[in-house]
């Protein structure tokens, strides 16, 4: 016996739409995301008594190679995923570096983030606060050139963190326990800036969120 022209209709359509949603599956698996990280407009100046450890003010060059670094940093802890770094101001993800955050009633830190959940997220992380301490856990008789590439290092990892807090629930982001995870919540540490750090536990959410 034949099967009903309803039966067969309804299971063209069952496969059809199986066949749709694995090819919107496929093609999200292949899309890019984006992620805009760019510094503000303006002179970076750092106080006095940091300007004289440094050996004299941050040259145009010198900020040029900070920025290189730090986006270097944010390149290299997702790699292997679908993120791209831009100098966007639009995208999905966004970090900004700005020169303090802070200022007002508020005490200095480091970074903040303002998940939007399906609309991305932003962030700001402070230049002043992370070069500082950059500067303060500095090697005994390091160089100025260390020095520099470690405030590259500890704005571009302070940015990792920032933006792992847009991409997975700020709960996996919540380490206090190893201080050489991007996921670790402060930046007063020397391997913020000296060290190597690693991915700890939101790692697999971000992969699962972003891909590979």
């Amino acid at each position: 016996m034949k099967p009903p022209v309803v039966i067969v209709v309804a299971l063209m359509a069952a496969a059809i739409t199986a066949l749709v949603f694995a090819a919107v599956r496929w093609q999200a698996s292949k899309t890019i995301v984006a992620a805009g990280f760019h510094f503000e407009p303006g002179p970076y100046t750092l106080a006095t008594e940091a300007t004289r450890t440094l050996g004299g003010p941050l040259t145009e060059a010198e900020i040029e190679s900070i920025q290189l670094i730090s986006r270097r940093e944010l390149e290299q802890a997702f790699a292997g995923t679908r993120m791209v770094i831009t100098e966007q101001v639009g995208g999905f993800w966004h970090i900004e570096v700005r020169h303090t955050l802070g200022q007002g009633r508020q005490l200095p830190h480091a970074g903040q983030t303002l998940p939007l959940g399906p609309l991305g997220g932003v962030a700001e992380v402070s230049f002043t606060a992370l070069a500082l301490s950059a500067i303060r856990f500095a090697p005994d008789g390091a160089s100025r050139q260390t020095m520099i590439d470690g405030i590259g290092r500890g704005i571009g990892r302070a940015a990792v963190h920032e933006l792992a807090h847009q991409i997975v629930a700020t709960a996996a982001m919540d380490n206090n326990t190893d201080p050489d995870s991007y996921e670790y919540g402060s930046f007063i540490r020397a391997s913020q800036y000296y060290g190597q750090l690693h991915w700890s536990g939101a790692w697999p959410l971000v992969q699962q969120k972003i891909g590979k």
